[in-house]
């Protein structure tokens, strides 16, 4: 009878430990880039509640953005670019919406807010709708006593840094539009009917609207 082929040996369980240390083990630097992050959005939220907002830039794709922000008295957390933003923004321009990159792709921005993301999706080739509630509070939420109803709103700031940076697009900025998350008739307003890639960043804040987001 035709001899059978030898069984192979039984892994090493050295290498077998080694291996797996390596797969559970973290990407070199990845807990002290988490560490900077964390401390760089702490420092953030402190100059948010300390200090009036001032303008700030955003680079990318060989091109630096001009960003218009707003205090907090003015128009709440989102009239801030944050770092989150920032960060979403540095993947984008790496590796697009996962699968392929951002040119020619129909984009939803979500919680716009100074509109910073959805403007560097365009400016890498996205058509970019950068989307925010029209009131300053959301639904079911009560102004407090020694706040005023804000007489401009986080639309408008978005629409200010699409015309402050309008240059870079040609003839195809972004556009901005309202959206109050689960709200139909906003959604059939979008420009678009379907989207390739929806994303938002430091959109998690109120969990009154978690809800509304998942819907």
């Amino acid at each position: 009878p035709a001899s059978r082929p030898p069984s192979p040996s039984p892994p090493d369980p050295r290498h077998i430990s080694v291996y797996m240390l390596r797969r559970a083990a973290p990407a070199a630097g990845s807990w002290l880039r988490r560490l900077r992050h964390r401390l760089s959005d702490e420092l953030e939220l402190f100059t948010f509640s300390m200090f009036a907002a001032a303008s700030t830039s955003l680079a990318t794709s060989g091109a630096v953005l001009h960003i218009t922000q707003w205090s907090g008295h003015d128009v709440g957390s989102g009239g801030r670019l944050w770092g989150g933003s920032r960060r979403l923004v540095r993947y984008l321009e790496v590796h697009g919406d996962g699968r392929r990159p951002l040119d020619g792709l129909r984009l939803l921005e979500l919680g716009a807010g100074t509109g910073g993301v959805g403007l560097a999706a365009g400016l890498l080739g996205a058509h970019a709708t950068l989307t925010d509630q029209a009131s300053f509070l959301y639904p079911g939420e009560e102004l407090p006593t020694n706040v005023s109803q804000p007489s401009r709103t986080l639309l408008d700031l978005a629409r200010e840094n699409v015309a402050r940076n309008e240059g870079a697009f040609g003839a195809a900025p972004p556009v901005v539009a309202r959206l109050l998350w689960g709200d139909e008739e906003d959604e059939r307003s979008l420009p678009h009917p379907e989207y390739d890639v929806i994303c938002g960043g430091d959109i998690l804040g109120f969990t009154a609207a978690h809800g509304d987001l998942l819907r």
